[in-house]
């Protein structure tokens, strides 16, 4: 079962889900159902699609120029 999220100021957050369910590991839960697993940041995957899609860019446009 995967963990939908949407608190996208965690840095196990990715693309709506939890990235520490998905890695199978145990999300924690308070009694309130907050998750305790709560770290302030952006997942670094973002920056390396950011950087997957700007090379790919890159390459797609040097293509056109030949």
């Amino acid at each position: 079962m995967f963990i939908h999220c949407r608190n996208s100021d965690c840095i196990n957050y990715l693309e709506d889900s939890c990235m520490i369910n998905l890695n199978g590991d145990v999300v924690h839960f308070n009694e309130y159902g907050n998750c305790e697993d709560f770290a302030q940041g952006t997942n670094d995957a973002y920056e390396l699609m950011e950087e997957a899609a700007l090379e790919e860019a890159n390459r797609e446009a040097g293509d056109n120029n030949d």
